[in-house]
C-alpha cells in the first residue's frame, strides 16, 4: 500500500502497458465484476438473480438462522437499494 501511495504514476503506467483497464471500464460499471457475464452474457441478469435467490433463501436460511418469512422482506429490501444509484 505504501508503495502505491508513494509512486501511483509508475505503477499505472506498468499497468497500461501489459493491458488497457480504462477500455473496459464501461463494461465493468454495467456488468460488475462476476464472470457470469464471460460466460454467459444472453443469461447475464438471470444468472445474478438465481445467485441472489440462492443466498437469500437457502443460505441465509440455513447457516445464519434467518427466519424463512423474512426472504421476501429482504429480497424487497435489496430490489429498492438496486434502484437507487449512490
Amino acid at each position: 500500500m505504501d508503495e502505491i501511495l508513494k509512486s501511483p504514476q509508475k505503477i499505472a503506467a506498468a499497468v497500461n502497458e501489459k493491458c488497457r483497464p480504462l477500455q473496459h471500464f464501461h463494461d465493468y460499471l454495467q456488468y460488475g465484476f462476476y464472470p457470469f457475464y464471460i460466460t454467459n452474457p444472453i443469461d447475464y441478469y438471470a444468472l445474478i438473480e438465481q445467485t441472489e435467490n440462492y443466498v437469500i433463501d437457502v443460505e441465509l436460511t440455513q447457516q445464519r438462522n434467518v427466519n424463512p418469512s423474512n426472504c421476501r422482506k429482504i429480497k424487497a429490501l435489496i430490489n429498492v437499494l438496486a434502484q437507487n444509484v449512490p
